[in-house]
């Protein structure tokens, strides 16, 4: 119970804060807890969700599965070695600084397989796709949900971007060097291209159902956004408004719309290159920041440059439902899923429903 009234007072404030009458759509408080403090989090009396898992990584070892109303789905620890987790955090592959294997596990702590392998893994969204990295980050092997190698390698002057798609298994992987990849769930290359000569890849992203792509690449003068029909091998490309001295967050949906957090705006690009949104918001810091869409909202998480990180929901059509900062916490990740807002900061975890969607 000591962190009933902590919490109590988060969520009374956040429903003060947190409301939109102008759109039907209402922002309320669920649960809030420290991380450090999640075995005895407060559960939201409703039963909100009952397949939403969302996943904390405590710290280096302790994880967390929470279902929708808070509850611990499941918790473990990974001892004797690092771990990389799947987007969804039903699996993970357990690994070493200095180490020859790299073995996989699901959250319960079943092993699957082991093979022998020195490089560094990333997992997607469902953990059907492994991308095993090598030290000089110029070439990734790619391994499956079982440990088989894939036949594919990919290889590059510098890996500089490796995302996945917010569900499913697809991939994407740019280069120094401006060519990039776009990987399905089997291992298979379904896209690659390059960037202009001179041009480096800044990031990268690829919708759920792997139809669509986006390429932020540029130089040191100027920066563009490139979005890719992978079934066509088309694309069409959006000038951005700002040099990007290191990633910012990308998000393509399976109409092939694409969002992106250009400093001072954020950008909606249609599949032919337009713009049809740009929102003003409050300045980046350069360093992390997320974007996730659900049912035609997107929440946009990232460090402001006064130090305060914030987050911001807003409809497709640029109707913000919710601008909240979190001066306590130095990060924040934001998650949209099945009518559910879940935010992970540096030190805390909240969550909100979204109601009149």
């Amino acid at each position: 119970m000591r962190y009933f009234f902590p919490g109590l007072i988060a969520g009374a404030l956040a429903a003060l804060l947190l409301f939109s009458p102008t759109t039907g759509t209402g922002i309320h408080p669920e649960w809030w807890s420290a991380i450090k403090a999640i075995p005895a989090l407060e559960q939201s009396p409703v039963n909100r969700s009952a397949k939403v898992r969302f996943f904390v990584k405590a710290d280096d070892a302790a994880f967390f599965l929470l279902k929708g109303n808070g509850a611990v789905a499941v918790s473990g620890r990974v001892p004797d070695g690092l771990a990389a987790f799947s987007g969804n955090g039903k699996y993970y592959v357990r690994y070493h600084k200095v180490g020859e294997e790299v073995e996989f596990f699901n959250a319960t702590g079943e092993r699957f397989w082991k093979i022998d392998s020195m490089e560094y893994p990333y997992l997607s969204h469902g953990g059907k796709l492994i991308f095993l990295m090598n030290g000089d980050h110029t070439g990734i092997r790619i391994v499956d949900y079982n440990g088989n190698l894939s036949g594919t390698r990919i290889a590059g002057r510098t890996c500089t971007a490796i995302a996945f798609s917010d569900a499913g298994d697809f991939g994407g992987i740019g280069f120094l060097d401006g060519t990039y990849y776009f990987v399905s769930p089997g291992g298979n290359v379904i896209h690659r291209g390059r960037a202009p000569l001179g041009a480096m890849v800044k990031g990268i992203a690829i919708s759920g159902n792997g139809r669509y792509a986006a390429v932020h690449f540029g130089t040191t003068r100027a920066d563009r956004l490139r979005v890719i029909d992978i079934e066509s091998g088309d694309h069409d490309e959006a000038e951005l408004a700002h040099i990007h001295k290191v990633k910012t967050s990308i998000h393509v949906d399976g109409e092939g719309y694409c969002a992106i957090l250009d400093i001072d705006r954020i950008l909606r690009v249609s599949k032919s290159g337009r713009v049809k949104l740009a929102l003003a918001v409050a300045a980046k810091r350069h360093g992390h920041s997320t974007i996730s869409r659900w049912n035609g909202i997107y929440a946009v998480s990232y460090t402001m440059q006064t130090g305060t990180s914030l987050v911001t929901l807003f409809l497709d059509d640029g109707t913000v439902l919710m601008t909240k900062e979190f001066p306590a916490e130095s990060f924040l990740d934001a998650t949209l899923r099945d009518g559910l807002l879940f935010i992970r900061g540096s030190d805390s975890i909240f969550c909100y429903s979204i109601r009149g969607r």
